[in-house]
């Protein structure tokens, strides 16, 4: 990933896992935490206050691989929004480019996850006000869970996530300024 990515070098396993289990020694519930594993790769860590990629393994329910920033706090979805806004020709040449449309199709369109009206202070005039009524700037694409075992498959996950580089530099510029 970081011949994709440089930023990604620094980044050792605990920056990018998330916590599956829960201290359970004393509980009732012996459950995991969770049954998949997250993998989330940003310059920083999983802070999730900026873009990233991120890969969800999970046997049970199915895996995928995607990016970007899933439900940012309102001040850095106001700025991604008025970066799309101010931007929205460059905004569109990413998403609509070959590579990524045939790689995740569109951005994920989750239910509750966007705005049925323009979002305050923009004008349902704007030439952008589909993309601005996100809530989530995210694309994924589901794995095949053979891809996951099979000796070339981090190969084609890492061209999977190479597609959103694009987009991922984009939305971290919005986040960056200011």
């Amino acid at each position: 990933m970081t011949g994709i990515e440089p930023a990604l070098i620094h980044l050792r396993v605990k920056d990018c896992t998330f916590r599956i289990n829960r201290d359970i020694r004393f509980s009732q519930n012996k459950e995991p935490y969770k049954t998949h594993l997250g993998i989330i790769m940003t310059p920083f860590g999983r802070r999730m206050d900026f873009a990233g990629y991120y890969l969800h393994i999970d046997e049970a329910e199915g895996s995928f691989a995607g990016g970007g920033v899933y439900m940012p706090r309102p001040e850095a979805l106001k700025k991604i929004r008025m970066e799309v806004s101010n931007y929205h020709e460059d905004f569109k040449a990413i998403i609509y480019a070959p590579p990524f449309k045939e790689t995740f199709g569109s951005l994920d369109r989750e239910k509750g996850q966007v705005l049925s009206r323009p979002p305050k202070g923009f004008s349902k005039d704007n030439p952008s006000i589909e993309h601005l009524k996100y809530k989530s700037y995210t694309a994924t694409r589901v794995i095949d869970k053979q891809l996951l075992s099979d000796p070339a498959g981090i190969g084609k996950v890492i061209a999977i996530l190479a597609n959103l580089k694009p987009f991922i530099d984009f939305l971290n510029r919005a986040l960056r300024e200011n």
